[in-house]
């Protein structure tokens, strides 16, 4: 039986599309990601998410962007296709978990920051680094 998935890119850092982590979706999918699907009799689309609004700022943004992996995911999941959401650190789980809730789901995050602050604790208020506690507020737990 064939799978198919479909790959969700999100290419943004910081509200910049394409430069530094919102450089790697699109390295992934130019390494060969598809590829492995296909190795796996895998059929597989690409939907790339953008933010809606015209002025770009860092936590508003990122918001935005959530809100559009919601839905990229939503759609894919009530198709029957396998989100694979590539992403910048905390958007693209944040968004993905809203769309699925606290059902049972399988979580891979590969982050390379430290995700454990709070608006109170942060020291830099980069809001990539608060990703533990926006996820716990996306599923659903307090």
């Amino acid at each position: 039986m064939t799978t198919s998935a479909q790959l969700i890119l999100v290419p943004y850092d910081c509200a910049r599309r394409g430069v530094r982590m919102g450089g790697g979706p699109h390295a992934l999918v130019a390494a060969g990601i598809a590829e492995l699907l296909d190795e796996e009799e895998m059929s597989w689309s690409v939907a790339e998410v953008a933010p809606e609004a015209d002025f770009q700022a860092e936590i508003s943004t990122a918001f935005d962007l959530q809100r559009g992996i919601r839905r990229e995911v939503a759609a894919a999941l009530a198709n029957g296709t396998r989100p694979i959401t590539l992403s910048n650190c905390n958007t693209g789980v944040v968004g993905s978990l809203a769309a699925i809730g606290a059902s049972d789901i399988g979580l891979i995050w590969f982050d390379a920051h430290f995700d454990a602050e709070t608006p109170e604790s942060s020291t830099s208020g980069f809001l990539d680094g608060m990703g533990l506690g926006w996820c716990s507020v996306a599923a659903g737990v307090r």
